[in-house]
């Protein structure tokens, strides 16, 4: 997967950085970037070289939360926010 969000690395000493790399939108979680953040944090837990994980953000936010402006253009649209997914996304990662 290529990453457009996220900053995934590992050092020799088993420390895997993953960087939240967003600020268009203060790092604000979206499908993409959740789905990013399952990737790499599944990939980590699959290294046998990782022993921590360390999740930050660039520049000024680690994250603004939800991506407001996502959810906007989903119902501009004609679509539906359906929180539960990303939700599901989020919390798979955090229980990682």
């Amino acid at each position: 997967m290529e990453l457009k969000k996220l900053i995934y690395t590992v050092n020799e000493d088993g420390i895997a950085v993953i960087t939240m790399n967003y600020m268009k939108n203060l790092n604000a979680i979206d499908e993409q970037m959740a789905d990013e953040l399952m990737y790499v944090v599944d990939a980590a837990e699959k290294d046998p070289n990782v022993k921590v994980v360390v999740l930050k953000g660039t520049d000024r936010a680690f994250s603004a939360g939800g991506d407001i402006g996502y959810f906007y253009e989903l119902i501009q649209a004609g679509g539906e926010v359906n929180m539960d997914g990303l939700i599901s996304k989020v919390g798979v990662v955090a229980d990682g």
